[in-house]
């Protein structure tokens, strides 16, 4: 490794890594040689303003968590509600992960969590099943996002939705559409958002690292008497921005379209798999095709 590269590793580990700045003040020889950085190269490390570093790290962290807990605002938050929460998703900015693609970066940060379930944040075994099953859904939606974006890189087309009269729709052979995600929850995700006070993509973050959030609703939502849902997210792209500076890959902005089954549904749905027509269903599974098609996430090819 060249010295550029132990510099560069170096400072990411300063601007991630609380313990290795507090090393840097109190023993900065021990850390640069740690870093093959002992001689000349580790000069400029020896001036560094500590305040500076300081504030920089704090801003490039609430940026990044923010960033990364966008694409799970349950899960991340129901994790980061737990004492010692927001300190557990922050380790992963010291993860080589970090240094990837943003479509790698989130999917290592769903590994994250996983791990962190795993290992008992809750030290409540149900809680912990409830949560993996959140983040299941979760990681799914990020999963698809990812496919869609690498098909539209590759020229692909995603299917939009389209309207069918009730006439046309009758003849026609109801199907999941490409990109759908099918899961099967406990509960539905918006009781577990209520309980996080309502907490979003966009505040998720902000809301760990205040410390609004309390775990112990998240447990009682987790306990509860399960009323199970069946989600079906369709994923759609909503646009695509032109070339961007620097040779950079384009925006591809996908969003998905969701709808909410009451119990376990996913055995019907299996029904809609377009070998048959509309009309030649049973009169239950008629109407629930019908609703589907009408909310845009079933096809009706």
């Amino acid at each position: 490794m060249s010295t550029v590269d132990r510099q560069y590793a170096l400072m990411l580990r300063l601007l991630f890594d609380a313990e290795a700045r507090q090393q840097l003040d109190e023993a900065p020889a021990a850390l640069l040689d740690e870093a093959g950085l002992g001689g000349a190269g580790g000069a400029i490390f020896r001036t560094l303003d500590q305040q500076g570093l300081a504030i920089d790290a704090a801003l490039r962290r609430r940026y990044l968590m923010s960033a990364l807990c966008r694409s799970y605002p349950l899960s991340s938050a129901a994790i980061g509600s737990a004492p010692g929460g927001a300190d557990r998703l922050s380790a992963f900015l010291v993860s080589p992960a970090l240094r990837g693609g943003l479509g790698a970066r989130s999917l290592a940060f769903g590994d994250h969590l996983a791990r962190l379930i795993e290992h008992g944040v809750f030290g409540d075994k149900r809680v912990e099943r409830f949560l993996a099953a959140v983040l299941g859904f979760e990681r799914g939606l990020v999963d698809n996002a990812a496919r869609i974006r690498a098909a539209v890189g590759r020229g692909e087309e995603v299917p939009a939705p389209e309207r069918y009269s009730a006439e046309l729709a009758d003849a026609r052979r109801p199907a999941l559409p490409p990109y759908t995600v099918v899961a099967q929850l406990p509960s539905s995700p918006a009781v577990l958002g209520l309980a996080l006070g309502r907490v979003g993509p966009e505040d998720a973050w902000h809301r760990i690292e205040g410390g609004q959030l309390d775990p112990d609703r998240v447990r009682t939502v987790a306990r509860a008497e399960p009323a199970p849902v069946t989600l079906i997210a369709r994923g759609l792209v909503l646009g695509q921005a032109g070339d961007r500076a620097g040779g950079l890959a384009p925006l591809i902005e996908v969003s998905h379209r969701t709808v909410e089954l009451a119990g376990l549904q996913a055995s019907r749905l299996a029904l809609f798999d377009g070998s048959r027509t509309l009309s030649s269903l049973p009169e239950a599974s008629q109407r629930l095709a019908r609703r589907l098609i009408a909310a845009g996430v079933l096809a009706a090819g």
